[in-house]
């Protein structure tokens, strides 16, 4: 059983959840290969949240799409993502990070980030991907 906190998880084991929770916020997932790690917010054994962080080969990491677990009732889940970005940033404070960067355009998410310390970067930027296939 998961244990109640911020935890990092088997891809292998869980990517499955993480791609059904993606796709019911209408995301496409991220595909596997693509992913250093993933963590999660899990209180009574559940799932509530789950994110990405790629480790930049430096003292920085970059944290992205995080998710809720919709079949999660929001009652449960209220609250908690702040409590998740809090568990994030120390995760990768323990893992020897400095910085850790991300984008966000989720009034929620962008004000769990606000009361977690972050601050607003280059917002003249847009972001851009190149797919390589």
């Amino acid at each position: 059983m998961l244990r109640d906190k911020v935890i990092s998880l088997d891809l292998n084991i869980y990517y499955e959840q993480y791609s059904e929770m993606a796709e019911s916020h209408g995301f496409p997932p991220m595909p596997l290969v693509t992913i250093d790690e993933m963590l999660a917010y899990v209180e009574d054994g559940e799932i509530l949240y789950t994110c990405f962080v790629w480790n930049a080969g430096s003292v920085m990491s970059i944290i992205g799409f995080p998710v809720s677990n919709l079949k999660v009732d929001y009652s449960k889940r209220k609250g908690k993502l702040n409590e998740f970005i809090k568990g994030i940033v120390e995760y990768c404070k323990n893992k020897g990070s400095m910085i850790v960067w991300t984008t966000s355009g989720t009034d929620r998410v962008i004000d769990s980030l606000d009361s977690n310390g972050f601050i607003l970067g280059d917002k003249n930027v847009n972001l851009y991907l190149n797919y390589i296939n």
